[in-house]
């Protein structure tokens, strides 16, 4: 039999072939922008390399020029620590007098530029553009070497005209880009056998553990609650496996809850159609059985129908949220005083007193009327049923830091402080009062829960063991 899973189920790749051409496609996109810095661009980065070293080496020199130092031992320091060759020549009545020299390459192309014509035309060059001058100069014979690139610039110190001339080789490309190919040829495939390798890592270490979550999740999808949410080194694979745990556990629970409602559902519609049934039948067979007491049962046990059929559908509005919020201005103290009324009214036959406290005269509040006072009503019911012997219940109102705070206390068994955290859920009944006959559906709290969080109020419950239980709300007023 095909489950509705199954069904619905879309192939795809597995995450290990994924993983595998994600880090292959990276590694690949990482050779690829080496190889365009390393191949393509690496003339462009030399030279501009070369320009901002000579720069920095010109403006030493014209530190020492200005008598800061030893001309001669500045231009070996700096021949000797970059690989440069330099002259320094003095412009004097449009001749120039070579001052100073270093080189590290014997017949540089600067060893040779002896003529005025030479210098004057390269002194004005730089003279012109302000700044250094670059040229890309070759031997007559190529074959004496790769060529050469000169840079030059002229500076005034003093009253004195001085040329800076530096002379270094240009780097081969060609053969270093053909060298870096190979590299990152190797490289490459280097990475893509990495590349398989991490992936085949990375599926033993992720891979492996989200598809045991998966056969667990699909358990637990089937109604199988016995999940084994063991966990790895993963951080967000524990995170997952904790929460199809809390999943299984917070499912399971409901499940079991669900079981019991429907067991109490079913006991407390079978008991009012039971006295419905019996008391009509009576009335029917026995005319002299048609007593107000008699009719008096009927509607009692039709009204309890009646609101366990309520509740019910009341929380299938707040599982499909289809509840909404109508919310108009009105006086919360005169809507629970006349409600307190009515229930005391209503109960005082049964033995039950409902008492009311309050400072106030009056507190305006902006809500939905309707559902606010169904859910005090729901506090007010609960108490009741669960008062116990006393069949007391205390209703109070009172100003609480700008709040006007709404109590409702019984004087029952109270609530383990254990199992507080767990009344405003549905289908939730304290278990010590789970067979002893008290009636309800185990609804009414979690549909006040649902309407005072649409309200976004405060709320909470207050209990003692053998005392009693206050469970509380507070609203902000109009000012």
């Amino acid at each position: 039999m095909t489950t509705p899973f199954e069904k619905i189920r879309k192939p795809g790749t597995p995450l290990r072939f994924k993983l595998f051409w994600y880090l292959a496609m990276f590694f690949l996109f990482v050779v690829v922008i080496l190889w365009v810095f390393q191949v393509v661009f690496m003339g462009s980065f030399y030279r501009i390399a070369s320009e901002m070293q000579i720069q920095k080496s010109s403006s030493e020199m014209i530190s020492v020029l200005s008598g800061k130092g030893n001309v001669g031992a500045k231009a070996y320091d700096i021949a000797d620590r970059t690989g440069v060759c330099i002259t320094v020549y003095e412009i004097k009545d449009g001749k120039g007098a070579k001052l100073t020299e270093a080189h590290v390459k014997n017949g540089c192309y600067i060893h040779s530029l002896i003529t005025n014509d030479t210098l004057n035309q390269i002194y004005n060059k730089s003279k012109n553009i302000d700044g250094i001058l670059a040229a890309e100069l070759s031997e007559p014979d190529q074959s004496k070497g790769r060529p050469y690139v000169v840079y030059s610039e002229c500076a005034k110190v003093g009253n004195s005209d001085y040329l800076i001339l530096f002379n270094t080789e240009t780097l081969p490309v060609e053969t270093m880009a053909l060298t870096v190919t190979l590299q990152l040829s190797i490289v490459t495939v280097i990475l893509i056998i990495g590349a398989a390798v991490l992936a085949l890592i990375m599926s033993r270490k992720i891979t492996r553990p989200v598809s045991r979550l998966c056969g667990e999740a699909e358990k637990l999808a089937a109604g199988d609650y016995n999940v084994d949410p063991s966990h790895s080194g993963v951080l967000e694979i524990n995170r997952l496996g904790d929460a199809i745990g809390y999943a299984a556990y917070e499912l399971e629970r409901s499940d079991r809850m669900q079981k019991e409602l429907i067991a109490n559902v079913t006991h407390d519609l079978r008991t009012p159609l039971t006295m419905i049934s019996g008391y009509g039948e009576v009335m029917r067979d026995i005319p002299g059985e048609v007593t107000p007491e008699n009719i008096q049962v009927i509607i009692d046990e039709s009204a309890r129908l009646s609101a366990l059929v309520n509740d019910v559908l009341e929380m299938s509005k707040v599982k499909s949220g289809s509840m909404t919020l109508h919310h108009t201005s009105f006086d919360i103290v005169g809507c629970v005083k006349s409600s307190v009324h009515r229930y005391s009214e209503m109960l005082k036959g049964k033995g039950y007193t409902v008492e009311y406290e309050s400072n106030m005269d009056e507190c305006t509040v902006t809500a939905d009327e309707t559902k606010l006072m169904q859910a005090f009503c729901n506090l007010l019911n609960n108490a009741v049923n669960f008062t116990g012997d006393s069949k007391r219940v205390i209703v109070r109102q009172y100003m609480r830091d700008g709040m006007c705070r709404t109590e409702v206390t019984d004087f029952g068994m109270g609530i383990p402080a254990n199992e507080l955290p767990n009344i405003w859920d549905r289908y939730y009944r304290a278990r010590d009062f789970q067979n002893k006959g008290i009636p309800g559906s185990g609804l009414g709290l979690a549909i006040v829960k649902h309407i005072l969080i649409m309200h976004d109020v405060s709320f909470g419950v207050e209990s003692t063991v053998g005392k009693g239980s206050t469970f509380w709300f507070e609203m902000k007023p109009e000012k």
